[in-house]
């Protein structure tokens, strides 16, 4: 299988395949709209703050999996193993 290249030469080269996947697809996310394939996604999205991401990829502490584990009813929603809270909460 091959690529047509801006040039219209066919292209089955997989080195310069990967540089013109590499390049277009810079090209439809710089925002550079010259090329009729722009797609800005700078600034469209909200940030998380750093405070956040770190609170996120902090370790979990034994008390807080134990208080989410008791929290639970015990016999409701199993996961997909079947396996109820309670098997968790009495062992």
């Amino acid at each position: 299988m091959g690529l047509t290249l801006p040039n219209g030469q066919c292209c089955i080269d997989q080195r310069i395949l990967q540089q013109e996947a590499v390049a277009f697809f810079k090209d439809v996310y710089t925002g550079d709209s010259s090329n009729g394939l722009s797609f800005p996604v700078r600034n469209q999205f909200p940030s998380i703050p750093a405070p956040l991401i770190n609170s996120l990829s902090a370790l979990i502490a034994d008390e807080e999996v134990r208080s989410a584990l008791f929290e639970m009813s015990p016999v409701k929603a199993p996961g997909l193993d079947v396996i109820t809270a309670l098997f968790y909460q009495s062992h």
